[in-house]
């Protein structure tokens, strides 16, 4: 039980990371909110410029280090991804979390504990850095990008800076620099209304092709035949739940699922995206002690901005890297009738 509330907890914060769910205070200059920015000509397409992005992500044989920073707290990440005879193969290794690895093969996610000689099947985690896209959709309703003028270096590597800018004020701001030769995301930060950071990261070193050495994207430690254990999540169709929220236009819901952790009562878990920007709603009955507790309805979580909303007897909890009034209209949107059962 306490490797898989281990496993729970790990992944939990892997997916804040993938998301980008931290907040930092220091103050950019250049992210413009409903102007043009300086120096900068329009991006003709913004589907084509992520898609390049992502496709980068996935084809290229890469390996590198990358920080994760919300101004104070700094994570380091050493990411290796290759393409083989059997497909991609990537891991990832955080400093936040010696020991651990996170390993993807083709479409199947890993967790695993060498030292446990255990190994959790996870959820996939799109979006995960130096990837971008979450699904499939026009950002060009949502977002405007501009090319910025002046190429940079970073980690050795010439780059091309991109703003892209929230059309309305319902979703962040963003920042990528790629790298000018083959499109690999080499730094992606988040920028909220007032200009400050939501988070960033960016590779400190990273190299291609030959220089990759193919051997460390395997998991340190043979995923099969260890024992691999599932941390249970059941599907649920969000309608016959009888939950109803009002949501940004552009947001669908990319899962809807009851997550079982050894505690009870479960706790049911959204996750949306509009493509670019994500942001999750965490639902779960209160026990009658909790039911006499106060709550605190704005919150942050290593700076993740969450909103928290009381339904009846159950909470309603909205995070992620959205603005708090975005959070608070889809919280205080939610609505429950209990659906009926046939007997």
């Amino acid at each position: 039980m306490k490797q898989l509330a281990l496993s729970i907890r790990v992944y939990f914060v892997w997916a804040l990371a993938s998301l980008g769910l931290l907040t930092a205070t220091a103050p950019i200059t250049w992210a413009q909110t409903e102007t043009t920015p300086a120096f900068a000509k329009p991006v003709a397409d913004l589907n084509v410029l992520l898609q390049q992005i992502e496709q980068a992500a996935q084809r290229l044989d890469y390996s590198g280090y990358y920080t994760l920073s919300n101004g104070s707290l700094v994570e380091s990440v050493q990411t290796i991804s290759v393409q083989d005879g059997l497909g991609l193969k990537r891991k990832f290794l955080s400093s936040a979390y010696p020991g651990v690895e996170l390993i993807r093969q083709n479409q199947d996610w890993y967790e695993v504990l060498p030292q446990a000689q255990l190994a959790y099947a996870v959820s996939p985690i799109p979006a995960l850095f130096p990837a971008v896209l979450f699904r499939a959709s026009d950002l060009n309703k949502y977002y405007r990008g501009f090319q910025i003028n002046e190429a940079k270096h970073l980690a050795d590597r010439l780059c091309t800076p991109y703003s892209v800018i929230s059309i309305t004020a319902d979703r962040p701001n963003w920042y990528f620099c790629v790298d000018t030769e083959n499109s690999l995301l080499l730094e992606r930060h988040v920028i909220d209304a007032s200009k400050r950071f939501i988070v960033y990261t960016r590779f400190n070193e990273v190299h291609f092709g030959a220089d990759v050495d193919v051997a460390q994207a395997s998991p340190s430690v043979k995923v099969m035949p260890l024992v691999v254990k599932t941390p249970e999540r059941v599907s649920i169709n969000l309608q016959k739940s009888g939950w109803r929220f009002s949501f940004p236009d552009g947001f669908e819901i990319l899962s809807s699922q009851l997550l079982g952790t050894g505690t009870s009562p479960s706790t049911l878990e959204l996750v949306l995206s509009d493509g670019l920007s994500v942001f999750s709603i965490f639902i779960q009955k209160l026990s009658e002690q909790e039911k006499l507790l106060s709550i605190e309805p704005m919150m942050h979580l290593h700076s993740t901005s969450m909103y928290a909303h009381r339904v009846d007897d159950y909470m309603v909890m909205v995070t992620g890297m959205m603005p708090m009034k975005t959070l608070k209209e889809v919280a205080s949107s939610a609505t429950f009738i209990p659906p009926v059962v046939n007997q």
